[in-house]
């Protein structure tokens, strides 16, 4: 009897011994981790106070109402751009839905437009033809600062000889930088023009040139200056004689 409680004892303090070092060590376990978990959360209520970072509620709170303003904002553009489009949000679009939007824009962002002096040329000219219109043209914006002046040559040229046209201009270097030579045929088609010398006299955007969205005003043909141009139109429309009086005191 005394060998059974002995044996029995004896297991029972192995059995026990082996728990209760698991438990023990799963007591550490656990105590380390909580303790690095109040670390992390100490070390991050330190970092709220010392940045005076939101909490997460009230980032979500700012974060709502940036977009309900953005597109509070959003909303208030369109309907100064398009007033209609906010009916037509919800329909289906269509392409002809797309022109209509895309037109309308068109007409709202459509440019001043401005006085605006082509000189129709060709290289069978002179080739200070073009220096002599540009160094005229170019004493005019004292008299009107948004003028704009281009010469357009007659057929398509290659570089080279594009580079031939702009050889005056190589020792003055503020005309060499007015200095613009435009390949326009439908200007030629349109005016049904074949012989050049031309002044073309019109009204164009004052920034993205477009011919086709000018608005031609006079044309005067023959070998004259732009003086001369300009005496002939100024008979015909008074607010060109400003532009006149200009070059005839430079002449003088």
């Amino acid at each position: 009897m005394m060998n059974k409680t002995i044996f029995l004892l004896l297991i029972s303090t192995i059995l026990f011994g082996s728990n209760l070092d698991n438990f023990l060590k799963n007591m550490k376990e656990k105590q380390a981790f909580y303790q690095d978990k109040n670390n992390s959360v100490i070390q991050r209520e330190t970092l709220i106070k010392k940045y005076n970072i939101p909490d997460e509620k009230k980032i979500a709170v700012k974060h709502k109402e940036f977009i309900e303003t953005m597109q509070r904002k959003s909303l208030i553009a369109i309907n100064k751009s398009i007033p209609w489009i906010t009916d037509n949000l919800v329909n289906d679009v269509d392409e002809k839905y797309l022109q209509t939007i895309a037109d309308s824009l068109d007409s709202q962002r459509e440019e001043e437009k401005v006085d605006t002096i082509f000189y129709l040329f060709s290289t069978s000219q002179s080739k200070f033809v073009l220096y002599n219109f540009i160094k005229a043209a170019s004493s005019l914006e004292e008299v009107n600062p948004q003028i704009k002046y281009y010469g357009v040559i007659q057929g398509l040229l290659s570089p080279k000889q594009l580079k031939e046209l702009y050889k005056p201009f190589k020792f003055r270097k503020k005309l060499n930088g007015k200095a613009i030579i435009k390949m326009q045929p439908f200007i030629y088609r349109d005016l049904k023009l074949k012989r050049v010398p031309a002044y073309l006299f019109s009204k164009c955007p004052s920034k993205t040139f477009k011919y086709k969205n000018c608005e031609n005003k006079y044309l005067v043909k023959g070998e004259i200056s732009l003086s001369e141009a300009l005496d002939i139109v100024s008979k015909e429309d008074s607010s060109y004689l400003k532009l006149l009086n200009h070059l005839q005191e430079e002449d003088n």
